[in-house]
């Protein structure tokens, strides 16, 4: 972005600038990165400190300690221009500064409490530092803490630790922060509100002075309201994503139904609005799950349950379930599967993996027994912190998909939006497509492999997997058929299928597929005829109707849990198949003869 576009230009902005407190950053993480730029981008002058050695010389010599959209460049050209500099003391940024922002980190304890240790040893540094300054100055906290945390823990060991009183020599404030990894500079730059939580009117009017620049709402509050607002504004943005998965969960049960129709028409009501609206894997990252944790843990100490953040943090909980049983039910077993995940960040733009659904997802699969391969535009190094040598790591999409049983699209990185169903299919073993964020066209994708994602109700009347029908003749004339306890053939007494692989015969497949799906090992002994639905793609995907030779005298027990499998003579076929199975039944019983005797062997229909 051009420079001249983050500040406001113009003789005032010079006017303003003299008068413009100078700022120190306690705390070179995230946030504390991407205000100390941001502010310096004002012309405003900023002293970073850290404990982090490493963090404070990348940032000395113009780096950015953390990848983030923007922020390089910025990071850049503040410390060219001698706006952004680093200390290696804390007296040194306290003494030279006005005002001090707190920007450690507060993780979570084991019970789900927000761990102060930061937050203490900050304000302890800065209490010693204040002690040998003269002038007023203002501390102001702008890391998430529960409400009393500022007043009950911060003002006090600075108070103690300078030998100074709160509000007569030093200010004290709350300034939360409402940043969106991957967006950060834009938030920074264009917020929709700025909330300032102060106890005296010279803190008030110092917060409002750096903030003059800025053509958002202010919203001036007490401090413990301020320190409250991050966290409800965090939870309600958390259970409105949480909502939508759910109702994904439900229309995956409905026919032909489709979460983002649903999400679209509720989002037109001006009520509700469309923003998080977008039904997906689940959400992750470092805030909503500490932040969500750490407010019912405060609610409890305080005699109260919030029923609501615990619904919505259990429905988060389950999503990766979700992703993998989708997977399942488009290969079965997953065991000794090429399995692939594409997006490992928890959202797009960034390389934070911190709570990632795409870490559970993984960890599933590998319990599973898939070999798993993943990919990642930016976080491939913070993954190999996570998983080192349990999983593969891929290079680019194409080379992560390559040879693969099925692919699960867990961040929608625009990588991964540019993919087409032919690259799947040119590149996979078995196309099969898990899309965990709602990237892909349904139609366009199922048309073409086997496609599933959140919150996609399965067609009415086909079955993903039932595509090529084939027949197998045998002397015994008998047809297995197999129970399927999921849907959307609950109930019914569907037939065993799926894909023809790459290199592989329809005789090899039906073999492969009726292991899988009943534990029975076959021997076909001739391919009657194949049939392509019309909305799918023939060959590459392939149902079995088996006519079987000699195969326990026709007796059959199945080690599958989730199917029960039977033998059924031709006159005994049950009346009620899916869709298009009795019609196939039917075209065969009549024509069987006819193929006999030209001695035809294999047809695509």
């Amino acid at each position: 972005m051009d420079q001249d576009m983050l500040t406001a230009k113009g003789s005032s902005e010079e006017e303003t600038h003299l008068k413009m407190p100078r700022i120190s950053i306690f705390g070179l993480g995230y946030v504390g990165t991407v205000y100390a730029a941001g502010f310096a981008s004002k012309k405003i002058e900023v002293i970073g400190f850290d404990i982090d050695e490493k963090k404070l010389k990348l940032l000395a010599s113009g780096i950015s300690p953390i990848y983030e959209p923007g922020l390089s460049e910025l990071v850049k050209d503040c410390v060219h221009k001698d706006l952004l500099k680093t200390v290696s003391t804390a007296e040194d940024a306290v003494l030279n500064s006005d005002v001090t922002f707190i920007t450690v980190g507060t993780p979570s304890n084991s019970d789900g409490s927000i761990d102060l240790k930061y937050i203490t040893e900050t304000s302890r540094v800065i209490g010693e530092a204040l002690k040998k300054k003269d002038r007023w100055h203002l501390v102001t906290v702008k890391s998430t803490v529960i409400p009393g945390t500022t007043e009950k823990v911060v003002k006090k060991i600075v108070e103690a630790a300078s030998g100074k009183t709160a509000y007569k020599h030093f200010g004290l404030g709350v300034n939360p922060e409402f940043l969106r990894e991957g967006s950060a500079v834009e938030d920074f730059m264009t917020p929709d509100r700025i909330v300032i939580g102060v106890s005296d009117e010279k803190s008030k009017v110092e917060l409002e002075r750096i903030y003059s620049g800025f053509s958002c709402p202010k919203l001036v509050t007490n401090i413990r309201t301020a320190e409250l607002i991050k966290y409800v504004n965090n939870a309600f943005l958390a259970a409105k994503v949480s909502f939508i998965n759910m109702i994904a969960n439900l229309c995956q049960k409905i026919p032909n139904c489709d979460v983002t129709a649903v999400a679209e028409g509720i989002g037109l009501d001006k009520r509700i609005g469309k923003h998080f609206l977008r039904a997906g894997a689940g959400w992750g990252g470092s805030c909503w799950l500490k932040d969500l944790n750490a407010l019912t843990n405060f609610a409890r100490k305080n005699g109260l349950t919030l029923p609501l953040i615990d619904a919505t943090l259990q429905v988060n909980d389950m999503q990766p379930f979700v992703m993998v049983e989708l997977a399942r039910q488009l290969i079965g077993k997953l065991s000794n599967r090429r399995v692939v995940v594409l997006g490992l960040a928890f959202k797009p733009n960034t390389d934070d993996m911190r709570e990632a659904i795409s870490i559970k997802i993984v960890n599933m699969l590998l319990n599973e027994g898939a070999e798993v391969t993943v990919y990642d535009p930016a976080a491939i190094s913070n993954a190999k912190e996570i998983f080192r040598d349990t999983v593969n790591y891929a290079s680019s999409a194409n080379d992560c998909i390559h040879n693969a049983d099925c692919a699960l699209i867990v961040t929608e990185w625009d990588e991964f939006k540019s993919l087409k169903p032919e690259d799947f299919v040119r590149h996979m073993r078995i196309p099969a497509v898990v899309d965990g964020r709602r990237i892909f066209s349904p139609q366009a994708f199922s048309s073409k492999l086997r496609f599933a994602a959140i919150g996609l109700g399965a067609n009415e009347y086909f079955n993903p997997a039932l595509a090529v029908n084939a027949m197998i003749v045998s002397d015994s004339e008998k047809i297995l058929l197999v129970r399927r306890t999921i849907e959307p053939f609950n109930g019914l007494w569907s037939l065993p299928g799926g894909f023809v692989e790459h290199d592989e015969t329809v005789e090899e497949a039906l073999t492969r597929e009726v292991e899988e799906e009943t534990g029975l090992k076959i021997r076909p002994k001739q391919i009657f005829d194949v049939f392509s639905h019309p909305l799918r793609s023939p060959v590459k995907h392939v149902v079995t109707m088996c006519y079987l030779a000699d195969v326990l005298g026709g007796s059959l027990k199945s080690s599958n849990e989730s199917l029960e499998a039977r033998f059924f003579s031709a006159s005994e076929i049950p009346a009620r198949l899916a869709f298009d199975h009795h019609e196939i039944v039917e075209k065969y019983m009549k024509s069987q003869r006819e193929y006999w005797k030209t001695g035809q062997g294999l047809v695509y229909g």
